[in-house]
């Protein structure tokens, strides 16, 4: 018969498995899940935070087909974008059209 680490039944081998995972698991998976979220805007996670707490959060995105099956702070963030991409377009056109006057 093999050794007992060879085999994958085998009460050691299943030991230094599970703690592999959690090794694994503990530092180097949930670093980079904290560093991540470190690194979101404070809005986004103000918004996920209070998703979180709203009833339709809950549902997941087929809760609500008339919404659409998109995450709703994920819609709130590309509403936010196309404002101030709006805004910064206006802001050139006016730059443009004062340079234009100014001529």
């Amino acid at each position: 018969m093999a050794s007992d680490s060879s085999d994958p039944r085998s009460s050691s081998s299943i030991i230094e498995t599970a703690r592999g995972i959690f090794y694994h698991a503990m530092y180097h998976q949930l670093p980079e899940l904290v560093r991540t979220a470190s690194q979101l805007p404070a809005k986004t996670m103000q918004r996920y935070m209070e998703r979180d707490r709203r009833y339709d959060a809950r549902q997941g995105a087929i809760g609500d087909p008339y919404k659409g099956f998109i995450d709703p702070g994920l819609a709130d963030e590309i509403d936010e974008r196309q404002r101030e991409h709006d805004e910064y377009l206006r802001a050139q056109q006016k730059d443009a059209k004062r340079d234009v006057d100014d001529v």
